[in-house]
């Protein structure tokens, strides 16, 4: 009896959600799953590193020779922070590495999203995490960088693709101002959240909703449309999946990158007995797809309709909020390995 994966993996890639290589091992023995990519965030790298704190060690080894007599003795040190921030972006790096084996395509790592709305810093940590990569042998045509889609921030992944040659996934997309930002930013791929990242953190708590009513369906079947009318190359990308209708609904989208609860769910459910086939067209006109806009020189025009879009701003900064509170969470459990390793 065919199976929701069986129907949603005939119509688009599927990439796996996680940083974990037990998970990824898995899915490819168990189902011989082809994943394409292989995602993360800040949430899921600390969880990877609380699992496998060897990643944290042989990042600590690495930093180590780079600060040398610089390296700080006390986490009262002037440049304590910054030597944190240096273990937590090999870390990163080492936990993309060693998911990379097995894929088809790239890892994808994501830039915390603090300082999402200066386009400086924002290019600056984009950099530090593919300079990491590469001290580890990792070329950068095999790692995806993800960046919280903002104004600035896309100031800085266009010149991050163009002149450093970085791909770039513009990610934390909740309206469609942001997903046509993107795409003109030349980044190769988006993320609209399907559901919402409170239940990807905990999936016990979902609960389903008419799809006529769920917000992250609804837009990212507006950006399919948009992007299929407009001929846009940027690859849609959908992510924080856990409802099972909702992710079959989604069946023709170029691509969706699922953690490991909604991938068991959906490997174990039969197609429903009254499936009628994909929802998502491949080809759309731009009548229905609503009239071409742009943003990427219009920074006033694009604040003003993504503030004038609650339910968006509310995802928007509950994301950010839940990356930087993880990202908290990575700095303390990185202290914690220096003092248990005595070397604070």
């Amino acid at each position: 009896m065919p199976t929701v994966y069986d129907e949603v993996s005939k119509y688009t890639q599927i990439s796996l959600d996680t940083m974990s290589q037990e998970d990824k091992e898995f899915f490819i023995k168990k189902y011989n799953i082809e994943f394409l990519n292989a995602t993360s965030n800040q949430a899921i790298c600390f969880a990877n590193w609380q699992s496998h704190q060897e990643v944290i060690y042989e990042a600590i080894e690495i930093v180590n020779k780079k600060f040398g007599s610089s390296v700080p003795k006390t986490a009262s040190a002037s440049n304590f922070a910054e030597y944190v921030e240096a273990v937590k972006v090999y870390a990163v790096a080492i936990s993309g590495r060693n998911q990379l084996k097995g894929l088809k395509g790239c890892v994808l790592s994501q830039v915390s999203p603090e300082d999402y709305q200066d386009a400086e810093k924002t290019y600056v940590a984009a950099k530090k995490i593919i300079d990491a990569y590469e001290d580890l042998g990792v070329d950068r045509s095999k790692v995806i960088i993800k960046i919280g889609v903002s104004w600035e921030s896309m100031q800085a992944a266009k010149k991050l693709f163009n002149q450093d040659k970085i791909q770039i996934l513009g990610t934390m997309i909740h309206s469609m101002e942001q997903a046509i930002l993107a795409a003109e930013a030349d980044c190769v791929a988006i993320s609209a959240y399907v559901d919402e990242l409170d239940y990807n953190l905990d999936p016990s708590s979902y609960k389903d909703v008419p799809l006529s009513e769920h917000y992250g369906y609804n837009l990212s079947v507006d950006i399919h449309k948009y992007y299929r009318a407009y001929d846009i190359k940027t690859v849609n990308c959908v992510a924080a999946q856990i409802g099972i209708f909702p992710t079959l609904a989604l069946a023709g989208v170029d691509e969706m990158t699922l953690p490991p609860v909604t991938l068991t769910k959906i490997l174990n459910t039969p197609l429903p007995a009254d499936y009628k086939g994909p929802q998502l067209k491949q080809k759309y006109t731009p009548e229905e797809a609503g009239p071409k806009e742009s943003y990427f020189s219009d920074k006033d025009t694009f604040y003003k309709k993504l503030n004038a879009n609650a339910t968006a701003l509310k995802r928007i900064n509950g994301a950010r909020n839940t990356f930087l509170k993880f990202n908290s969470k990575a700095n303390d459990l990185i202290k914690t390995v220096l003092e248990e390793l005595k070397l604070i």
